[in-house]
């Protein structure tokens, strides 16, 4: 048996009046942190990681869910955006979001004192 929440069919409503667009809907992300970072990560610095990650993806304003767990070594942080805008019933892609996301981390590490991930700008540097 499935049990869905309020939220997620609050969601599903808004999705359901953009007619005019056939892609996906949803955009899933999943950060992980490492393990040594779990102590530093309280509820207050995944909220707030969280929504700086939204306003940076442009989805201040979008209804979203997010979880956190650890089913692995590490724990994760899974968000689901609603891409489609409660409001305006447009779509809002973050088109190649990988740049904004891989600077945003860096200043998140910095911030919250988590270890360093081997991001984009440190692939690019030759060795």
């Amino acid at each position: 048996m499935m049990i869905t929440s309020f939220a997620i069919v609050e969601a599903q409503a808004a999705q359901a009046l953009n007619t005019r667009s056939r892609k996906g809907k949803t955009h899933h992300l999943l950060i992980s942190f490492r393990p040594e970072d779990e102590a530093k990560l309280t509820p207050e610095a995944f909220k707030a990681i969280e929504e700086r990650l939204a306003a940076a993806l442009g989805f201040s304003e979008h209804q979203r869910h997010c979880g956190i767990h650890k089913n692995t070594s590490n724990i994760h942080m899974r968000i689901a955006y609603n891409m489609i805008h409660p409001d305006r019933h447009t779509r809002h892609e973050p088109f190649r979001d990988y740049a904004i996301r891989d600077k945003l981390c860096r200043e998140l590490e910095q911030e919250y004192g988590l270890t360093v991930d081997n991001g984009r700008e440190q692939r690019r540097k030759p060795p």
